[in-house]
């Protein structure tokens, strides 16, 4: 997986620090802002189309009252004959439906636009209707259904027969109403909560997955990698089930994703070790640490410090022993870091 480095030089003194992103997360960053973009122009353009229509139908209704007046005027004797007023009534019809197509044109311009939004973050299509579905009965009215459930997955397109229905399909042949206008305006302001709601739930996964080295010491480097290793101990073979990263003795040990603490103790061979919960049956574990900077319970973001190198419990020298578990079970923490 393609990464990047960031070499982070401060001013005077200090060390320097390194940061590494792989491009997964910053393809979903980008994804982020583009999201964020297409929501704030939904609801600038919902905004508009409100206002318009409400200007529109106060528009229409001042008109009409004039026409009824002056055809009042001229039945009493006013100057308007009937031919004015058959005109002036076209007019105003022929101006009401050209503003009527363009909100449409508008609704449907809408629609496409949150389209593109769900394909981009490969999201299904979704929507609701205050219109009910068509029922397939026969002509006695028997409405019954029958049958046992399907070992196939039912499909999106089932679970709403209306789903993913563009506005032109609402209106059919007819002019919409200001009602069904509004009803499709609030359709799609539904629909573009559930795509945010559905962001925010990428944007957490994203941030609990633990996916950066657990110290960015420009000098830190694997010592030991995951898998079978003769124990530099008793020279048997044996698994290593993480990964060993070697760094001098009071680097920072960082929290590879956002997560809670599990503990924060000593523990035999690890030394003190810190814990992790990453939800979604993730965890991450740091062992041999010379000290610990968190305590059970506590929650931390990616990049937080969680305590220093050291080389406490069965250390051969200072380093951090580092853990990704999946469902209690050591994995690879390689296939996560992209390397």
């Amino acid at each position: 997986m393609k990464k990047w480095t960031l070499l982070v030089i401060p001013e005077g003194q200090g060390s320097t620090s390194t940061l590494q992103l792989h491009a997964f997360y910053l393809w979903a960053a980008v994804g982020v802002l583009v999201l964020l973009t297409f929501t704030s122009a939904f609801f600038f353009k919902r905004h508009q189309i409100s206002q318009q229509e409400m200007e529109h139908l106060a528009d229409w209704n001042r008109q009409m009252q004039m026409l009824q007046l002056q055809e009042n005027s001229n039945s009493g004797g006013g100057e308007l004959d009937p031919e004015a007023l058959r005109e002036l009534g076209q007019r105003i019809r022929s101006e009401y439906e050209a503003r009527d197509n363009a909100i449409t044109e508008d609704l449907n311009a809408l629609y496409d636009l949150e389209s593109q939004v769900r394909q981009v973050h490969g999201l299904p299509p979704r929507s609701s209707s205050a219109v009910p579905p068509p029922v397939n009965g026969n002509a006695n009215g028997d409405n019954g259904r029958g049958g046992g459930p399907s070992v196939y997955r039912t499909s999106a397109a089932h679970e709403d027969p209306l789903m993913a229905r563009p506005p032109t399909l609402i209106y059919g042949a007819s002019r919409p109403s200001a009602d069904l206008i509004v009803q499709e305006i609030n359709l799609r302001m539904e629909s573009l909560q559930h795509l945010l709601d559905s962001l925010e739930e990428k944007q957490n996964e994203v941030a609990r997955t633990p996916s950066i080295r657990p110290t960015n010491h420009p000098n830190a480097r694997i010592s030991s990698g995951f898998g079978y290793r003769e124990d530099p101990f008793n020279s048997t073979l044996r698994h290593h089930d993480g990964i060993d990263f070697s760094a001098p003795p009071g680097t920072n040990v960082l929290a590879t994703g956002q997560g809670t603490v599990l503990k924060a103790e000593y523990d035999g061979h690890f030394g003190n070790v810190v814990e992790i919960d990453h939800g979604d049956g993730k965890t991450t574990l740091y062992g041999h640490m010379q000290k610990l900077l968190v305590s059970a319970g506590d929650e931390v973001e990616r990049g937080e410090v969680i305590g220093l190198v050291g080389s406490t419990g069965r250390s051969t020298g200072p380093h951090i022993h580092y853990e990704v578990r999946r469902n209690g079970q050591p994995v690879d923490p390689s296939s996560y870091l992209g390397s």
